[in-house]
């Protein structure tokens, strides 16, 4: 069980820190670079941590609900 929520909170927390990042960085690269900061190279960041955060919190609901089912049978 600690495994688990390890892993899930991993994966939230990856998900977040590139979120955040991207956001972050975003207003300082469109000013330098604004090529950039449209390309898939520099989304592709946003979008691989959206792709954890989701990864992340679809683990954490299959969890809770494989715990509620066992509770429910005990």
């Amino acid at each position: 069980m600690r495994n688990t929520a390890f892993m899930n909170g991993g994966l939230i927390g990856f998900g977040l820190g590139f979120i955040l990042a991207s956001l972050a960085l975003y207003r300082v690269v469109v000013d330098y670079m604004p090529k950039y900061a449209t390309s898939w190279y520099f989304l592709g960041i946003a979008i691989i941590g959206g792709a954890g955060l989701v990864i992340g919190i679809v683990f954490e609901v299959i969890e809770r609900i494989k715990n509620r089912k066992q509770e429910e049978t005990e």
